[in-house]
């Protein structure tokens, strides 16, 4: 689990390269932003993972959002040994790899641009 602060203004985007995983799970945002003109995971130029934040426009407070690879745990779960099961542990294991699976918590917060008029 990672928790990241952000402070920015209603006027600038956030983005995030979100962490490698051996297994190459893709994220999904499970806890959406109330907020945001684009919040999306996507792959940049370098194929990796990342996701986007833009506030919606005039915004101004908190936001959180959670990003996770762990849609795939319960699919394979429950077929994972079919038949019997072990009479002990297995050489290798079969954890399943807990260092791959990632929740990401992004907590905003949004402030409003100072704008400067020059005289």
């Amino acid at each position: 689990k990672q928790t990241i602060n952000v402070s920015l203004k209603n006027t600038e985007s956030y983005s995030f390269i979100l962490p490698e995983n051996l297994r190459d799970d893709k994220y999904e945002i499970t806890t959406s932003a109330g907020h945001s003109s684009i919040s999306q995971v996507s792959i940049n130029s370098e194929g990796k993972q990342i996701y986007k934040y833009t506030p919606a426009t005039g915004y101004v407070g908190n936001e959180q959002v959670v990003i996770s690879n762990d849609q795939e745990r319960e699919e394979f779960g429950s077929h994972h040994h079919p038949g019997p099961p072990p009479s002990g542990p297995k050489p290798g294991g079969c954890k399943g790899g807990e260092e791959d699976h990632y929740i990401i918590t992004i907590n905003f917060v949004v402030d409003k641009s100072e704008i400067i008029i020059s005289q």
